[in-house]
């Protein structure tokens, strides 16, 4: 599989290539996982602020900021490492709202940047 080039801004494919040992098929699979498991911990974060739960609010934000940052997709990296700080605090969870609406924007751009780099066919 070849995968395509993406945008440096959004994550690191060669730096993710490098740690993988360029062996591309392992790439695909680890963006393969994230693209499946980036909505649920998504899912898990909103439930988490809408119900106040600073526990499961830290537990979702830990695992996708790991996960982020194994892709080296800083932004979102960032943004879970916001609401994890969040979850962490006495800040009233109003100011959660700004936090998820900024994570919820890099996941998408992330999700399509991913898809895109994994798009590619069969090497030639």
């Amino acid at each position: 599989m070849t995968l395509d080039p993406v945008r440096t801004d959004v994550f690191d494919l060669e730096g993710l290539r490098e740690t993988a040992g360029h062996d591309d098929q392992l790439v695909a699979e680890v963006i393969r996982l994230f693209v499946e498991d980036a909505p649920l911990l998504a899912t898990a974060i909103d439930k988490a602020v809408a119900q106040e739960d600073r526990i499961a609010l830290r537990e979702a934000t830990h695992a996708l900021k790991g996960a982020a940052a194994s892709l080296s997709a800083a932004n979102v990296a960032a943004a879970a490492a916001a609401l994890e700080v969040l979850a962490q605090s006495a800040t009233p969870f109003t100011a959660a709202s700004v936090l998820v609406e900024r994570l919820g924007d890099d996941m998408s751009t992330l999700d399509r940047a991913l898809r895109q780099a994994g798009a590619g066919g069969p090497a030639a």
